[in-house]
């Protein structure tokens, strides 16, 4: 006898026995050789299937787009922050600039648009500073006006301050060899040269008891193949006499400076109850302070330019600020390279908002001085310490250095250090320049 054929769908009596949204999903499927039981569990399967199967397409994608975000990335400090297409704005801005200046144009330059790796994550570093303050405002006004009497131009301010003796790129390399190994850590840290860089910059990889540094340097062909030798000074005793310092001790103390001697201690239990934002006004004041060692002039023209800058980045856009800058900073590529550092982060340089990272360096440096009478100097750069947490890591400091363990433990000491009757007299110097009180 022939066999019966199959039905090719369920009959249309059971429809009622499906949830809402099934039943056209099993229309034309074979009936006859599942029950409705096992079509609801296929159903449910193809469902998890397909969730699986967008699940592992999106991990593939975001992969890939982590990959390429890296690919994309500037090697070097803050380079998530760092346009792809600075160059490219910078050269059309300026050209622009020109134009607007020889009354060949009406308007202001438009303002850069700039392109990132991943924009998204430019914005929310460019978040973590917070918003810019005012503060300070008035303090910043009064100096930068104070060397705009004093000196007139920018080359007037350079030479007084820096003094006019060069070194080349080869003569600079060995300066920074010298320095590293006088701090005995010529293992720790490397150099390398980048065309397009116009500022100097460090990165760290730090763990337990080990850190390693990079410093980023403009090469001949961003700079002209000239530093000046105080400068290159004043640059080795922030970056490496200042930030790898506090890196590197951090690495290797933080342990016992954390409490490990009573593990029931407050400054053990406690944590570390500050922001980001708080370490790094402590740091980069300590990196501006030691910045102007080697100046001959102690006025903290600069922290205040990046601080009167990040405010006024937050009542005007890229071109406006740039025109507001122009009696401080006549100089186009100086005057570009502080609105440019003001405004990373965006991708519309037009909004009225700014990177308030580089008003840490004015206000650290001001609490400081304020300070320079009552705070241990040594101790702010034996690890990464904020004024916040001062006094607890006082203590935590003296339990260690009398500890016997303390010898075994590896420390660097900047070589301003050394002789601390001369940093103090340093400090005063500085304090008396800028009016700052203790």
């Amino acid at each position: 006898a022939r066999a019966e054929k199959a039905p090719t769908a369920p009959p249309p009596e059971l429809r009622n026995m499906f949830r809402r949204g099934e039943w056209e999903t099993v229309r034309g499927k074979p009936w006859s050789v599942m029950t409705p039981g096992q079509m609801r569990d296929k159903i449910e399967r193809e469902a998890r299937e397909e969730v699986a199967k967008k699940v592992n397409e999106y991990s593939r994608t975001l992969k890939a787009k982590k990959e390429k975000t890296k690919e994309l990335t500037p090697t070097m400090a803050y380079g998530n922050m760092t346009p792809l297409n600075a160059a490219e704005e910078r050269r059309a801005f300026l050209a622009a600039w020109d134009a607007y200046k020889k009354g060949e144009r009406d308007s202001l330059p438009r303002d850069p648009q700039f392109v990132y790796a991943d924009e998204e994550a430019a914005r929310l570093r460019m978040s973590e500073w917070g918003a810019p303050r005012d503060d300070l405002l008035d303090h910043a006004t009064r100096i930068m006006n104070a060397k705009r009497e004093r000196y007139g131009d920018e080359g007037s301010y350079e030479k007084a301050a820096w003094g006019g003796d060069t070194i080349g790129v080869s003569d600079l390399e060995d300066t920074i060899k010298e320095y590293l190994i006088d701090h005995g850590i010529e293992k720790n840290v490397t150099i390398e040269w980048h065309d397009s860089l116009a500022t100097p910059s460090m990165t760290m990889s730090l763990g337990r008891r080990k850190a390693h540094g990079v410093l980023h340097m403009p090469s001949k062909a961003s700079t002209g193949g000239f530093f000046r030798r105080e400068w290159i000074q004043a640059l080795l005793d922030h970056e490496i006499g200042t930030h790898f310092a506090c890196a590197i001790n951090d690495a290797h103390a933080s342990e016992y400076v954390r409490g490990t001697f009573n593990t029931a201690s407050h400054w053990a239990l406690r944590g570390r109850n500050v922001t980001p934002r708080e370490h790094l006004v402590t740091e980069e004041g300590l990196a501006t302070l030691n910045t102007h060692m080697s100046a001959k002039v102690k006025l903290l023209w600069g922290p205040a330019l990046a601080y009167w800058t990040r405010w006024m980045g937050t009542q005007l856009g890229f071109s406006s600020l740039f025109e507001a800058l122009e009696p401080y900073v006549p100089e186009l590529s100086r005057r570009w390279q502080q609105c440019y550092r003001c405004k990373r982060g965006l991708s519309d340089t037009s909004e009225k908002k700014s990177l308030a990272k580089d008003q840490c360096y004015l206000e650290g440096a001001w609490r400081l001085l304020e300070g320079r009478k009552h705070l241990d100097f040594k101790l702010l750069h034996s690890g990464r310490i904020a004024l916040e947490e001062y006094p607890d890591a006082k203590s935590a400091w003296l339990r260690f250095t009398h500890a016997s363990v303390s010898k075994g433990v590896f420390t660097m000491t900047p070589h301003f250090l050394r002789e601390p009757g001369k940093y103090a007299a340093h400090l005063e110097e500085i304090a008396v320049e800028n009016g700052v009180e203790a």
